[in-house]
């Protein structure tokens, strides 16, 4: 199963009719639970969780909320699906703080929000690292099955200090060119 953009918003005061939220907002926790219920009665026991970032409301005003509803995402998922499911995520452009900018000078940047996917993902040493100081990973599901997780919020134009001249300042695409051909070598693709 894939979740990607929930964009969850913890500050959303849901009462009254518009307790799921109204046009050109963010999704409330009142509509995140209930489309987990639903999820979970539909598709109780997945194979795998996949959140593929964007968690996080557009506009989160700290570092603290930005974390906070990772976290709290996170943890729904996690409750709902981890004993039956292995459950992995990605950062996105907003679950980072301020959204869209990391500082490629600083390793801080995704710490919070991979502790949660450390733990769930139950990534080993190395990629637990690689995920908590630069936000991607790789972890095999599966026999021949292999997740790889990149993080490309450092390229973007709002970065501090955009990458203009190290065009792979974490070393992210060195080591998706490495996963790449070691796929290649156990014959699991044909590049």
């Amino acid at each position: 199963m894939l979740l990607a953009d929930v964009h969850l918003d913890l500050t959303y005061n849901a009462t009254g009719k518009l307790r799921y939220g109204t046009y050109g907002t963010d999704s409330p926790h009142a509509l995140v639970r209930q489309a987990l219920r639903a999820v979970l009665q539909w598709v109780n026991t997945p194979d795998a969780v996949l959140m593929a970032g964007d968690a996080v409301r557009h506009g989160a005003s700290s570092m603290d909320e930005t974390q906070q509803a990772y976290t709290v995402l996170s943890d729904e998922l996690h409750d709902g699906f981890a004993a039956s499911s292995l459950v992995c995520g990605a950062v996105g452009n907003t679950d980072v703080w301020p959204e869209y900018v990391v500082n490629v000078s600083q390793s801080h940047s995704f710490e919070q929000q991979a502790a949660a996917i450390v733990r769930d993902c139950a990534l080993g040493l190395d990629e637990a690292t690689r995920a908590r100081q630069f936000g991607y990973y790789g972890r095999e599901l599966w026999p021949g099955v292999k997740l790889i997780v990149l993080n490309t919020v450092i390229y973007s134009v709002l970065a501090p200090d955009h990458p203009a001249q190290d065009n792979d300042p974490f070393g992210q695409l060195r080591w998706l060119k490495a996963q790449l051909e070691i796929a290649r070598e156990l014959s699991l693709i044909h590049i």
